[in-house]
């Protein structure tokens, strides 16, 4: 609050406090209720902007950044929630419209399926999450080129120079993003790639200790875990300075 009081005049800006808001969670003073709103609001109360009170926030319900809903204990449900609601929405307008099937395929190759994609860099879906989505995907590429919807769904995941659809699962993508992300971040020559690297050490000596049941737990919270287990997913090794990184 202190710089952004000292940032806004020297720039002649004015802070929108309509459209500011105030959250939090208390994982240092308060670890065994972070979220708890009243002790949250009362350790955030005496926060303004440029003498301005800022409306509060709950920490568990959801919040628009860049594009994606987050929450402060990292629950990324609404995310998924609005996620399937605005595909549901686009697909039954394309299916309706008058576009031709190239039409609709261009529509849902640079339309649709990018504002899905988009959040894949940090929303941990389940592969059965992703399943979900690619099923409705799948019906409305099958739909753009008017075939029956029990057309073998590995026509449709085909390579279109081998009499297929050219239409990738969303688990490839996925993993694809994911081993992108990691690879950028662990080159990075400035703080984001020491940061990255260290953390990569210390999770990597987490692993052995986690257990089937501690797992799907870890892997919701710890970006890197995800990342590295998509390397591992995909028989790839993580290798720097000719240094090889077990995972």
């Amino acid at each position: 609050a202190q710089k952004m009081d000292a940032y806004l005049p020297w720039a002649n800006l004015i802070a929108n406090t309509t459209k500011s808001l105030l959250t939090g969670a208390l994982h240092g003073t308060f670890p065994h209720k972070p979220y708890d709103d009243e002790l949250v609001q009362q350790q955030l109360s005496a926060i303004r902007i440029q003498g301005q009170k800022l409306t509060y926030h709950p920490a568990k319900l959801p919040f628009r950044h860049l594009g994606l809903l987050l929450t402060m204990d990292l629950n990324f449900k609404p995310q998924l929630k609005h996620t399937l609601e605005e595909i549901r929405n686009r697909l039954m307008h394309l299916k309706q419209s008058y576009a031709s099937a190239s039409q609709k395929i261009r529509i849902l190759n640079t339309c649709i399926k990018p504002s899905i994609t988009y959040v894949f860099t940090v929303a941990p879906y389940t592969r059965a999450e992703l399943k979900l989505i690619d099923n409705m995907l799948s019906t409305a590429y099958k739909q753009a080129y008017k075939l029956p919807t029990a057309l073998s769904t590995a026509c449709l995941r085909e390579d279109v120079d081998k009499g297929g659809m050219g239409c990738p699962s969303l688990d490839v993508e996925y993993d694809t993003i994911s081993i992108q992300r990691l690879t950028r971040a662990l080159n990075d020559e400035g703080p984001m790639g020491v940061i990255s690297r260290a953390l990569l050490a210390y999770q990597g000596k987490c692993v052995d200790a986690l257990t089937a049941e501690t797992l799907p737990h870890m892997v919701q919270y710890c970006m890197r875990l995800r990342q590295l287990l998509a390397f591992h997913r995909n028989g790839l090794t993580l290798a720097r300075n000719q240094k090889t990184h077990d995972h």
